[in-house]
């Protein structure tokens, strides 16, 4: 992310982030890391309650 190469921002706030180096600011939340908010999983299994039989949807391995 911070060496050049791209990311997927929805994907880190979705899962989250942690620093893997020894830096002074790995255990600084929100900063060093981060636990993810799951908001696709939860808008998967929003969706899922309202239309149950309308389509099968799988996402990281999960079925909803």
């Amino acid at each position: 992310m911070f060496g050049g190469e791209e990311v997927n921002k929805a994907q880190l706030i979705n899962f989250g982030w942690r620093v893997k180096k020894d830096v002074w600011f790995k255990d600084i939340k929100n900063f060093g890391y981060f636990e993810g908010v799951h908001f696709i999983e939860d808008g998967i299994r929003d969706y899922a309650k309202t239309k149950p039989s309308s389509i099968k949807v799988i996402f990281d391995d999960v079925e909803y």
